[in-house]
């Protein structure tokens, strides 16, 4: 039996201001990839979307497209949950560098270039209609968004990034995506091509992966998940600070000399609430500290010798037990006799009801 559908209300795909179809999945696929080299840097500086890499991005809207109809792309009914499991077994992207917030970046993106329409919001099932699902079989608890793939209508209208828009070849000389016969899967790495110097410039993607060690991996994630960075460490990926923080990697600095660098800056100085080149603002505070002085090694030294005090407490407390134990009485000993004569007395009594 098939799963419970939702029904799309009548009329949904009539009118002016519906969105019209694709020209097909293929050039639909090569179509977003030309708008993201081209104003994906421009969205990204006025803050109207979030970082998310041109791979995971052309993955993300792969799966959408595999769920949207082939003729016309409506009806695209395709989970979060589904795109961050199909990114991660199809070898773009390891487990650890797609998750369900950088597929909902990638839908975001998508929207914001005019490459995809909402027609029907998702939300969580009706009581109702669970119980409705169940007899089904469909153990889902909520309905997908349903949207609608197409060209955007903005693509003339949006201002082009010159600097990438001048070399960046026809998006029909592209290499086209091979598109899997009988079963639905994500294209591999590397299919669809672009410039070399539209590549160049993703932070995220370019050669910055492979000049940032793992040191300076290891320093960048620590500082974007620290809870005491400020938020727009964040407007940048791993890579991209990576090669900002090289440097201080090579010096054995962590995400805590960073944030006690900042604050010891912050002192003294006005410290900008969203600087506008994060990468260069927090480079050029970092290089007001010396290296070999790390902000926060007083900080870790106090840590340690709270750890020692506590460590010292702890054997002490293991030596009295130990010897209380040793010094205890054994199990025949005359005072433990007497207590269990005494406790066998007690027994014998007769209870008094009241």
């Amino acid at each position: 039996m098939l799963p419970l559908r939702r029904p799309l209300p009548e009329g949904t795909y009539r009118g002016r201001d519906r969105a019209q179809c694709w020209w097909g999945r293929e050039k639909w696929l090569l179509h977003c990839s030309v708008l993201y080299c081209l104003h994906y840097r421009r969205l990204r500086d006025e803050e109207r979307t979030e970082p998310v890499s041109r791979e995971t991005f052309l993955m993300v809207m792969a799966g959408m497209s595999h769920g949207a109809d082939n003729q016309t792309g409506r009806d695209c009914r395709v989970p979060v949950g589904k795109l961050h499991r199909n990114g991660a077994r199809s070898g773009l992207v390891n487990h650890a560098g797609v998750c369900r917030r950088q597929v909902q970046r990638a839908r975001h993106l998508a929207r914001e270039l005019g490459v995809v329409t909402d027609i029907q919001q998702g939300r969580r099932r009706t009581l109702a209609e669970r119980l409705e699902s169940w007899k089904r079989g469909d153990r889902a608890r909520g309905w997908c968004t349903v949207s609608v793939l197409h060209e955007s209508r903005r693509f003339s209208r949006l201002p082009v990034d010159n600097p990438n828009g001048s070399h960046l070849p026809n998006y029909m000389d592209v290499t086209p995506l091979i598109r899997s016969i009988g079963r639905r899967e994500n294209p591999r790495k590397g299919v669809v091509t672009q410039g070399t110097a539209c590549r160049q410039r993703q932070l995220n993607t370019g050669p910055g992966r492979a000049q940032a060690g793992p040191a300076a991996l290891r320093l960048a994630r620590g500082c974007l998940n620290h809870p005491k960075m400020p938020p727009w460490i964040r407007r940048h990926g791993k890579y991209a600070w990576a090669r900002v923080l090289q440097p201080f990697a090579a010096a054995q600095w962590d995400a805590d000399d960073i944030a006690e660098a900042l604050r010891d800056y912050a002192i003294g100085h006005y410290v900008l609430s969203s600087p506008h080149n994060a990468l260069g603002y927090l480079r050029s505070i970092l290089n007001q500290f010396d290296l070999q002085d790390r902000p926060a090694a007083l900080i870790r030294a106090e840590a340690a010798a709270r750890d020692t005090e506590r460590r010292a407490k702890q054997e002490q407390l293991r030596t009295e037990w130990a010897t209380r134990n040793a010094n205890a009485a054994t199990e025949n000993s005359p005072g433990r006799q007497a207590a269990r004569q005494v406790i066998k007395e007690i027994k014998r009594r007769p209870k008094r009801w009241r």
